[in-house]
């Protein structure tokens, strides 16, 4: 279903039914169609109303979202839609049933409105369709790196994550995992579903690995001793290597040379993920002119995020993906790390990634830092890994 529905402030919304991928495994994907759209308020105040219909053979539970386009539909979800309520999280069944969403349009939005404006709404049975991780093949990447020199990094086959994790899926799994011997996971915190988690430490994020791990049926990595009898499940425990069952087919965090390899995407001596320069249209970062590589055309934080509360965050779809297939490689959130920092063992994990609020030069494959494993921020988000194929 499809139509066009002109509204105040120059606002033209695109009301486009969209069938979104299922996953793996489904009998029939989700679908969804747009029933009309209205708009009440003005300015700072803009509402936009929409209502819709879905449907799941499955009956599973469904995500509902709102995309929205600045340039005709060319690109979706660059732009937040952060603002949203109503039907987000529904209960599908096999007939059309109704839904409502509600879009704080004027927040969101603000000065932005134009005649190139759209938005469709979405359905999927998980905050993302298809395949979540990416497999790595044993292999060397090699060469001169423009910052940091010769390097070499050799790694054997692993598996990680498409997207850095998301509040949608943290919560899927802290739901379970706080009835099931995991007490402390805190609740964390985004600026949407399909935004990446923040507000989690070290020890929560080691412990929510081996939540899912247990959940899904697979083998924690994470012990409370050598001989891997105890489950790392609650408190805040320093763990050691020799704890680590590296062999386990369960989740867990990358390492050093695991989230440098990956974010390489199998290019050979270059700065960032695709290339040597970077702008705003590749992360999501503060961007300025201390540094020759850093070509954005804007300056300061990204236009499209500088929204609302911060941290301003991006779905973590939001750019294209390097050459592996992994999005958010560089800038939004920097990512734990199983790594103790060299020269401060006992005190502080890496983190690597850069930041929505720091500048370009965060944002380099080579650029780490570090703090104490107990610290939660609004940009310390993390990122799977597994040495074994997770199920997809």
């Amino acid at each position: 279903m499809r139509g066009i529905h002109f509204i105040p402030l120059r606002l033209l919304i695109l009301a486009s039914a969209l069938i979104a991928l299922a996953v793996t495994g489904l009998a029939a994907d989700p679908q969804v169609e747009v029933t009309g759209i209205s708009v009440t308020g003005s300015g700072g105040a803009t509402v936009v109303n929409v209502s819709y219909r879905y449907l799941d053979a499955d009956s599973d539970a469904l995500v509902i979202g709102l995309q929205a386009s600045a340039d005709d539909g060319a690109t979706w979800d660059v732009m937040p839609v952060l603002s949203l309520t109503g039907d987000t999280s529904v209960q599908a069944t096999a007939a059309w049933t109704d839904g409502t969403l509600q879009w704080a349009a004027g927040t969101d939005w603000l000065g932005q409105f134009s005649d190139q404006m759209r938005v469709r709404v979405t359905a999927s049975d998980s905050i993302f369709a298809g395949e979540e991780f990416v497999a790595i093949p044993a292999g060397t990447n090699a060469g001169t790196d423009p910052d940091r020199g010769e390097y070499s990094l050799s790694v054997q086959p692993y598996y990680i994550g498409k997207y850095q994790v998301t509040k949608a899926l943290w919560d899927e799994v802290r739901n379970w995992a706080v009835e099931n011997g995991y007490p402390d996971l805190p609740i964390g915190y985004a600026k949407g579903l399909d935004h990446p988690v923040v507000q989690i430490n070290w020890y929560d994020a080691v412990k929510w690995c081996n939540a899912r791990s247990d959940r899904d049926g697979l083998t924690p990595v994470y012990y409370t001793n050598q001989d891997h009898t105890t489950i790392y499940r609650t408190e805040e425990l320093d763990l050691e290597d020799e704890w680590v069952k590296w062999s386990a087919n369960g989740y867990r965090l990358p390492t050093e040379v695991e989230r440098e390899y990956a974010a390489r995407g199998g290019l050979v001596s270059k700065r960032f993920p695709w290339g040597d320069t970077i702008t705003h249209s590749q992360a999501n970062y503060y961007a300025g002119e201390d540094y020759g590589y850093d070509v954005s055309p804007s300056d300061g934080y990204h236009p499209y995020y500088e929204v609302g509360e911060m941290p301003y965050t991006n779905p973590v779809d939001a750019f294209t993906a390097n050459g592996f297939g992994l999005y958010g490689m560089a800038g939004n959130v920097w990512e734990w790390n199983w790594n103790w920092h060299p020269d401060r063992e006992g005190l502080s994990r890496l983190l690597c990634g850069g930041v929505w609020y720091r500048s370009a030069f965060f944002c380099r494959v080579v650029s780490r830092t570090w703090n104490q494993v107990s610290i939660r921020t609004d940009y310390y988000g993390f990122r799977l890994c597994s040495t074994i194929p997770p199920p997809q």
